[in-house]
C-alpha cells in the first residue's frame, strides 16, 4: 500500500475506524465502538479495507483470534 507523504498538503490525518455497522441515513458506525454510534466525520472517517485501518482499538479488534466452533 501506498500512502501520500507527510510533506502532502493533501495528506489526510484524520483516524481511519473500520466500519461496523450502518444506518437507513448513511451514518456508518466503527468497530470500535461499544454502542453504535455515527462517526464523527470531521474527526475520524471509515473503510472497509482491514489494511486501511489506523484505529488502534479497531486493529486490535481486527487482529484477535476469531473464535470458531459451536458453544457447547
Amino acid at each position: 500500500m501506498i500512502f501520500a507523504s507527510p510533506a502532502d498538503p493533501y495528506r489526510d490525518r484524520k483516524k481511519y475506524h473500520k466500519a461496523a455497522k450502518s444506518d437507513g441515513r448513511g451514518s456508518v458506525s466503527a468497530l470500535c465502538f461499544a454502542r453504535p454510534r455515527p462517526i464523527n466525520l470531521a474527526h475520524a472517517l471509515w473503510t472497509l479495507r482491514d489494511e486501511a485501518v489506523t484505529c488502534p482499538k479497531c486493529l486490535r479488534i481486527i487482529r484477535a483470534p476469531k473464535q470458531t466452533g459451536d458453544p457447547q
